[in-house]
């Protein structure tokens, strides 16, 4: 049987190192993630995103949310997604959809039992000042920033 191939993947950690609850220095998170056998890990600033090389990155979730529970004392959920699902996202953005002038632009990306392009009838849009769309297991949210 052929190796699995190793792909180049992130981990986003939701509800860390905020207004100094639930802190987790990026050296440990990092020792963390290398324990559990990937490689390339590299944290990113102070926010819990965690780039690293993998196979079946797609089925780590669980396995990363048990070992930082235990290293860390409190729960920890995660999203992953590799550097494809990232590139799609990207392509998806509509290019007057950037992150400045009127408008202020957020991807909120969704985990596994939300990733759906039906999670846009949960949301609550305001006609002229919210858009949104779903995206490659994500959504993104446009909203006036004189409106927010």
């Amino acid at each position: 049987m052929p190796a699995a191939k190793k792909v180049r993947a992130v981990a986003l950690l939701r509800g860390i190192n905020v207004g100094g609850n639930h802190r987790v220095p990026m050296s440990e998170l990092k020792v963390s993630m290398q324990e559990l056998g990937l490689e390339n890990v590299t944290t990113f600033i102070n926010s819990g995103n965690v780039i690293f090389t993998g196979t079946n990155v797609t089925r780590l979730v669980e396995p990363i949310e048990s070992k930082l529970a235990a290293d860390f004392g409190f729960d920890i959920p995660v999203v992953i997604r590799t550097e494809k699902k990232f590139r799609e996202l990207v392509s998806a953005l509509p290019d007057d959809w950037t992150h400045g002038g009127e408008f202020s632009t957020q991807v909120m990306f969704l985990r596994s039992s939300y990733e759906r392009e039906a999670v846009l009838n949960e949301l609550s849009m305001r006609p002229g000042i919210d858009e949104a769309f779903y995206a490659t297991g994500a959504v993104v949210w446009r909203t006036k920033r004189a409106d927010a």
